[in-house]
């Protein structure tokens, strides 16, 4: 991949391509390098540590709570969603390629200038091959993202679940248990957080940088057949996981205020009393996915991220 982008650059030096050239192979770059990102992440023990711990930790749910098969249905159903909705943005990716292929004559072949003597027929084979190395390395980046989405939905689904067990107190021993297992849970979520911290930004790599081709080609009215594709890839992939960040920070915060309603109830010893209101502070301080360069995901930070987005490529239109 390397060698490719360099031959590329050497090519577009040299006037061989056009910029419009230059964009497709920005775009297959990012890809390239987002679906390398996803390999390393699963080959990494520490992420299918995480997904152990986390199927291990349901599982004591599971036994305590009927509640815990609800919320891991709920999130299976939201991961599931979000599959599709990234499947229809790659068939639209790939729609909108063969539209150009069609149209214009316009074949994408990132791979062209290591065959430069096989013809027309090569550059077919260099077409066909790119396209089917992007099909299989996003399946890799859906695997990723959604197994995150889905952990990020099975910790949210527990700290609700254990906020209910606070809400009812229907065994003397309610407040040990919860709070036993909420120091497993809140272990978990800091786990998830800070290995994604670092991943994320790799991982949506691909994301950003297609969104703002995308955007560039609106703003100069040049749509190609694959701008609205990765304008979707942002609201496919980059704007379910602020939102599934929010509801384990809304999670958290729920239970955060049935403990405090617990402990002031006066249905509880005075132990307990202290053990939920520790079991309050830590829970205010609400866990999030982390993406570095980008900060805290949440629904408000999208949006002025968004905003603040949209305000840089307004600026750069003007300026232009």
């Amino acid at each position: 991949m390397a060698l490719c982008f360099l031959l590329h650059v050497a090519a577009l030096a040299l006037s061989k391509y056009s910029i419009e050239d230059g964009v497709i192979y920005a775009s297959y770059t990012s890809t390239c390098y987002s679906i390398f990102a996803s390999y390393s992440v699963l080959q990494q023990e520490r992420y299918w540590d995480i997904l152990r711990q986390t199927r291990s930790l349901v599982g004591v749910l599971q036994q305590a709570s009927r509640e815990v098969d609800k919320e891991m249905d709920q999130s299976h159903r939201g991961a599931a969603r979000i599959g599709v909705g990234q499947a229809f943005a790659a068939a639209v990716v790939f729609v909108g390629l063969a539209i150009d292929a069609a149209v214009h004559d316009r074949y994408f072949t990132p791979l062209w200038p290591l065959i430069p003597l096989a013809g027309d027929w090569g550059r077919y084979a260099a077409s066909a091959s790119s396209n089917f190395t992007v099909v299989i390395g996003a399946i890799a980046f859906s695997a990723v993202v959604n197994a995150v989405l889905t952990v990020s939905g099975v910790l949210a689904g527990m700290h609700r679940v254990l906020a209910a067990r606070l809400e009812a107190l229907a065994h003397p021993d309610e407040v040990a248990e919860v709070v036993r297992l909420h120091r497993h849970v809140r272990r978990l979520t800091l786990e998830l957080s800070d290995f994604f911290a670092g991943n994320l930004v790799h991982l949506m790599c691909c994301t950003f940088v297609n969104s703002v081709i995308a955007t560039l080609q609106v703003l100069a009215n040049d749509v190609s057949g694959t701008t609205f594709g990765m304008i979707l890839s942002l609201a496919i992939s980059f704007a379910p996981l602020a939102y599934a960040s929010q509801e384990v920070s809304d999670a958290s915060l729920a239970l955060s205020t049935a403990a405090y309603h617990a402990a002031t109830s006066g249905l509880v010893t005075l132990g307990e009393a202290r053990a939920l209101l520790m079991l309050m502070r830590v829970a205010d301080s609400t866990p999030a996915l982390r993406c570095r360069g980008v900060g805290r995901l949440s629904l408000p930070g999208a949006g002025h991220t968004v905003s603040q987005y949209y305000s840089v490529i307004q600026t750069l239109r003007n300026k232009v």
